[in-house]
């Protein structure tokens, strides 16, 4: 009975394996190139001898496609079936009427033109058409554009059409990619196979919601499954691997701006507490160098003082521009001397600049209230038709943070130096605001003799204590003994170790005196008897 109900479980469970047909693994591969060239050709072909059931066709579809081999106007497919088994198959494209084939693929090349350049890694190109993507593309909050065309041609989609859009850029690129989905997050991303390892990429996650001009993240940008995991990512199988940790100290780490690539050079802008540090990197093998840096404006808005995020750099002209809370600068590639350009009143318009990009020859500036309530500017830095830059001659105040002299400033707020002198800097005098005590720490105040600018530190002092001492084991030659100290004010106790003694602490004679009586006490009884 036992063996009889055991077969019955095992054919339970074998009865689907039985009744649909299934591809073989040395045909698979053979059919995958069947489906692919039905789809590049555009011609139905005859698959019957596959032996395929629906569910079967659809698993071989979808792995084609999600591994870069359909071309990027792939849809979806039609087919014939009879007696249960696939017979034909034919591919179905986007239409043409509503999907401009030419501007897509003029798009597409146009990204790698702008983005790639001559003996690229990798790895480079990969960061490179990841941050490309992000600043030219927005998160979809319609919900309603899904595809690789809605973000390259129109600049908007969801997360689908952010991991198509790079699915298909990369197979370009030579790059083996795939599309990656989580049923259980709703959620769909790519994993790049860079020098033979795999590793998860997300742009979607990568990009703010909402956009803000130059702002990208690289959180999500070539990561392994423990990392994705550590994320809140879940619910993805789709057999890879990602477990290479080469890159888990990049370059990138800390930078949300587009990293910069020049045929010479690579440059970051990374935050390090309160200063934001423009980095150049000339070989791989070198640390980075830092070329410009910014220590970070702390703003009052609304009463409330804050140290407020700041994001951007972008390469127009034979320059980098950046911008902090209230000016964007530039950093000369040639000469490495830093220009401000834009100056933004603060406390008039009771916000900052939170990102910047410079493209085309326009600035773009994200503007923020400091409550997550986002606005946006844009001024040329050419003079158009619709302004012209009328520049005043403006005398600036030396002072410990602002450099002194002369600069012009245009009413749109476009600025450029003539002569400056650099800022003081800070000079600190100190003094104990706040006395320590046995049982607080003190206070201690610095404050420029310039300017209102100060910071305070905390500090101890342990002359505060007012300890009494009682020996609670005495020290003998054989072991350290232990002394107690108790504060008379807070009662803090603190135990000191008593060395062991010594025989000149108990005689007080030095060693060398105790050697000599010693050999005097055994040598003058042996005189004693030799005579």
């Amino acid at each position: 009975m036992k063996r009889t109900f055991c077969i019955l479980i095992a054919f339970i469970f074998l009865l689907p394996m039985l009744l649909l047909p299934t591809v073989h693994a040395e045909n698979y591969d053979e059919l995958c190139h069947t489906l692919a060239g039905s789809f590049a050709s555009g011609d139905m072909v005859d698959i019957s001898a596959f032996g395929l059931n629906e569910d079967a066709l659809d698993a071989a579809f979808t792995d084609v496609w999600y591994s870069g081999r359909l071309p990027w106007y792939a849809f979806s497919y039609q087919y014939a079936i009879t007696n249960g088994v696939v017979t034909s198959f034919a591919p179905v494209y986007y239409d043409q009427d509503s999907f401009d084939y030419e501007l897509y693929e003029q798009t597409a090349q146009s990204i790698i033109h702008q983005v790639i350049l001559p003996d690229m890694t990798q790895w480079e190109m990969a960061l490179a058409v990841h941050d490309y993507l992000i600043v030219n593309s927005q998160y979809d909050e319609t919900l309603e554009k899904n595809t690789n065309y809605d973000l390259l041609v129109n600049g908007t989609a969801v997360c689908s059409g952010y991991a198509m859009a790079y699915l298909d850029i990369m197979t370009r690129l030579g790059i083996e990619c795939r599309f990656v989905e989580s049923q259980a997050m709703t959620h769909a991303w790519n994993m790049v196979n860079i020098d033979g390892n795999w590793y998860h990429v997300d742009l979607t996650h990568d990009d703010p919601t909402p956009d803000s001009y130059g702002y990208v993240s690289h959180d999500h940008f070539l990561k392994t499954d423990a990392q994705m995991k550590k994320l809140g990512y879940h619910g993805w199988d789709n057999g890879i691997s990602c477990t290479d940790e080469t890159f888990s100290e990049p370059i990138w780490a800390n930078c949300n701006s587009q990293v910069i690539f020049t045929e010479d050079a690579i440059y970051t802008r990374i935050k390090d507490n309160f200063n934001y540090t423009i980095y150049c990197t000339t070989d791989e093998s070198e640390e980075p160098e830092a070329v410009a840096q910014i220590t970070a404006k702390t703003l009052t808005l609304d009463g409330d003082a804050y140290h407020y995020e700041n994001n951007g750099l972008t390469l127009w002209d034979g320059k980098l521009w950046f911008s902090t809370v209230d000016r964007v600068r530039c950093l000369s590639l040639d000469t490495a001397s830093v220009q401000t350009i834009f100056r933004y009143d603060v406390d008039e318009n009771q916000k900052f600049i939170y990102s910047s990009l410079v493209k085309d020859g326009m600035l773009h500036l994200t503007l923020s209230d400091g409550q997550y309530q986002f606005s946006t500017q844009t001024i040329s830095l050419m003079d158009t038709d619709a302004h012209t830059h009328d520049y005043q001659e403006t005398t600036l105040e030396r002072t410990c943070t602002q450099a002194g002299g002369t600069i012009y400033l245009c009413s749109c707020g476009l600025s450029y130096n003539g002569a400056l002198t650099k800022a003081f800097g800070h000079n600190y005098n100190s003094y104990i605001s706040v006395p320590a005590t046995c049982s607080q720490p003190g206070e201690k105040r610095y404050e420029c003799i310039r300017c209102d600018d100060f910071y305070t530190e905390s500090f101890e002092d342990s002359y505060a204590h007012d300890y009494e001492s009682v020996v609670i084991a005495e020290a003998t030659l054989r072991k350290d003994g232990m002394k107690q100290s108790t504060c008379k004010i807070c009662n803090r106790t603190l135990t000191e170790t008593i060395p062991r003694q010594t025989l000149e602490d108990i005689t007080g004679l030095s060693p060398v005196i105790l050697i000599i009586g010693l050999v005097m006490i055994i040598s003058v009884p042996i005189l004693f008897f030799k005579f």
